[in-house]
């Protein structure tokens, strides 16, 4: 792990921590109860994919206020030039080819198989 994912692990780690106790539901319980039985790594699992999720969510938001800046701009980076007109029977624009760009590079690091050990 390098030092930018032990700050991602950290930070989470840490707000996790620092949450107020709450009422649990019963059946997401038994449920985690469950999971633990079957696979001891879950919380390790669970981390993992929380990671991921939140530096995917970070990248789409990067790229999001790229186009707005611009459409606010005005020129062909923004957001109603790089999306195909709406056709007629109503669907909406195709994805911008700029949004299948590869993962960042922390989404990279962090391993995508279900059995990987921590490093």
């Amino acid at each position: 792990m390098d030092a930018r994912e032990r700050l991602l692990v950290a930070r989470l780690t840490n707000a996790i921590a620092g949450l107020p106790d709450a009422p649990k539901d019963a059946d997401a319980e038994r449920e985690v109860a469950m999971l633990l039985r079957v696979r001891p790594d879950a919380p390790y699992l669970l981390l993992q994919r929380c990671l991921m999720a939140e530096v995917a969510l970070a990248q789409a938001q990067e790229e999001l206020e790229a186009l707005r800046a611009g459409a606010r701009r005005g020129n062909e980076g923004g957001y109603g030039a790089a999306a195909a007109p709406v056709a007629a029977h109503g669907s909406g624009p195709t994805v911008p080819a700029s949004s299948t760009k590869r993962a960042p590079q922390e989404l990279q690091n962090v391993s995508s198989s279900p059995t990987a050990a921590p490093q």
